[in-house]
């Protein structure tokens, strides 16, 4: 699992172009989030992941990557073997104010990504769709963490504003579309192989009870985002996606909508040095090399 973090610092440090004025203006610098990174030991099962994540110093990574936030809180980021009754995907706990990555989650992603010597249907790596599904997965968690320290209103499913947070932090680092590409492709490739994966259970009506969102239309969402967003990167993307052209034609206003939202809540708490710090370093190789 040495991949997750090297996505991060660019996609965070991305707000900027948009939206620095605006932050500068309203709020003041200020020190940058306190926040505390643990790796619990887990079974004999997992303590290759967790050695693979500390080697890779991966929740360090992640604390870096999400410097440039002014939490009003501690945040706490946690790699652990979760409770497979409970969840064994990555989570954001309000109570503990965390992240938590479950180490069970890898072996999820690598079940769905591309062999080593092939590539997903828009042209990615392994490294580079599992790279992109892990950060999509923990902005969305990050998303979750925003909405509850800031105490941000959210107008419909929660879960549908995580996701739509996860995918406009990545798009935000117009400078570098192997980053954005890496986020939106793994994100999407994960949602659609697991829609796949699981047509018997989509088609019971208890798997409409979630409050996430049905899996192909996550994978969707995130595309034609993504699209709104830059029509020429996302081309080839939107053309595997099968929506119809009302839909295409919308996307535009749809990322509008969230870059909107985004400015109003979460802009004024960037921390413009940290990002400028975030943007300096490079963090996606398609060989999954740190």
């Amino acid at each position: 699992m040495n991949r997750i973090i090297r996505i991060a610092g660019v996609a965070i440090a991305g707000v900027v172009y948009a939206y620095s004025p605006q932050a500068s203006a309203q709020t003041p610098a200020a020190p940058r989030s306190k926040i505390d990174v643990t790796y619990r030991d887990p079974s004999a099962k997992y303590t290759a992941v967790m050695a693979s994540m500390k080697k890779d110093l991966l929740l360090e990574r992640l604390s870096r990557f999400l410097a440039p936030l002014r939490f009003p809180h501690e945040l706490h980021l946690i790699a652990e073997e979760c409770d497979v009754k409970m969840t064994s995907s990555p989570h954001y706990n309000s109570l503990r104010r965390a992240i938590v990555i479950c180490y069970q989650f890898d072996e999820l992603i690598g079940k769905f990504a591309p062999a080593e010597d092939a590539k997903s249907a828009e042209g990615l790596t392994r490294h580079e769709v599992i790279d992109g599904t892990l950060w999509g997965v923990v902005l969305h968690e990050a998303g979750h963490a925003l909405f509850d320290m800031l105490e941000v209103p959210v107008f419909g499913a929660e879960e549908d504003g995580a996701d739509q947070m996860a995918i406009f932090l990545a798009l935000q680092n117009a400078q570098s579309k192997d980053v954005a590409r890496a986020m939106v492709g793994g994100f999407a490739h994960f949602w659609r192989a697991f829609a796949e994966s699981r047509k018997e259970f989509w088609t019971q009506w208890k798997a409409y009870t979630d409050v996430h969102g049905a899996d192909i239309q996550r994978y969707r969402n995130t595309v034609c985002l993504a699209y709104g967003f830059d029509s020429e990167t996302f081309k080839e993307f939107i053309d595997k996606a099968e929506l119809p052209p009302e839909r295409v034609a919308n996307c535009k206003s749809e990322y509008a909508q969230v870059q909107w939202a985004f400015g109003k809540t979460i802009a004024p708490f960037i921390n413009q040095t940290a990002a400028a710090d975030a943007r300096a370093q490079t963090w996606v190789k398609p060989d999954g090399k740190p």
